[in-house]
C-alpha cells in the first residue's frame, strides 16, 4: 500500500511520482490529464483496475485548484453549500451598527447640530483588534 500525503508535495513532485506508478505497474494502472489548470499544467488522475473491487480513481489534482473549482455534480453542490453557509453564518455575527436616538438642532441659518446614539446591536464588536482599540480606529 502506498500513502500519499497531496498536501506535503508539490504538484510536479505528485506528478513524477503517479508516471512512476505508471510506468511500474502499468499492467493495472491508467493516468491522464483530465483537465489544465489556468496556468497551463495538468490534473492528473490515476484509475487502478483492482480484480475484486473494478476501477478506482486517485487524483493527482493540485489541491489549490481543486477546492476552488471542484467537479461538476454533487461535490460542486456540496462545496457551494458549505461555502454559503459560512459566509452566512459569518455575516450574521458581524457588526450591526443601528442608530437609537438622533436629534437636529438648528444652531444658525443653514447650520445645524446633528446627534444620534449608535449601537451595536450584534454578537460581533466593532473593534475586533487590540490594534484598532489601541489608536481608537472605532
Amino acid at each position: 500500500m502506498v500513502a500519499i500525503d497531496y498536501g506535503k508535495y508539490p504538484s510536479s513532485e505528485l506528478e513524477g511520482y503517479m508516471k512512476k506508478i505508471h510506468e511500474e505497474y502499468h499492467g493495472f494502472t491508467e493516468l491522464y490529464s483530465i483537465d489544465q489548470t489556468l496556468q497551463n499544467r495538468d490534473l492528473w488522475t490515476m484509475e487502478i483496475t483492482n480484480k475484486k473491487t473494478g476501477p478506482v480513481e486517485i487524483g493527482g489534482v493540485e489541491r489549490k485548484y481543486t477546492r476552488r473549482n471542484p467537479p461538476p455534480g454533487k461535490w460542486l453542490e456540496y462545496e457551494i453549500n458549505k461555502s454559503m453557509m459560512f459566509a452566512l453564518r459569518h455575516a450574521a455575527l458581524l457588526p450591526l451598527i443601528m442608530v437609537i436616538d438622533s436629534r437636529v438642532t438648528k444652531v444658525a441659518d443653514e447650520v445645524y447640530k446633528v446627534s444620534a446614539r449608535v449601537e451595536n446591536t450584534s454578537f460581533m464588536p466593532t473593534n475586533v483588534t487590540k490594534m484598532a482599540v489601541q489608536i481608537k480606529a472605532v
